[in-house]
């Protein structure tokens, strides 16, 4: 379990080093993916441990997608579903970042009165 402690504050790490004032607002994310991806020295994932069952995420349509489905038009499909997510995702943290920012300049404001 210590590779695992170690995966996840690599992870950690990574995230505090890009978004050094908002990292704890992508934290659900980052444990998202953590839980999500297999692990090869467990071959499955933190999820699949805890729960008995995989979890169905992004990662796991499209390879679902692409591993399964004969069907251009399908694996097509996911991937614009994926991204469209990802980009739906990344502009609700834009968004969130704004308004925090308001909300602490807001409030810096009236404690300097």
């Amino acid at each position: 379990m210590s590779f695992l402690m170690a995966l996840l504050k690599k992870m950690l790490t990574a995230l505090a080093e890009k978004f050094t004032d908002t990292w704890d607002a992508a934290l659900p994310w980052v444990l998202f993916a953590y839980h999500e991806v297999p692990v090869e020295i467990l071959g499955c994932s933190p999820f699949d441990l805890l729960f008995g069952r995989s979890i169905a995420g992004l990662l796991a349509l499209l390879k679902s997608a692409w591993l399964h489905k004969t069907d251009i038009g399908t694996a097509k499909q996911t991937c614009e579903f994926t991204l469209k997510t990802c980009e739906k995702l990344r502009s609700g943290v834009e968004s969130a970042n704004k308004i925090a920012a308001q909300k602490c300049t807001n409030a810096k404001t009236g404690y300097d009165k």
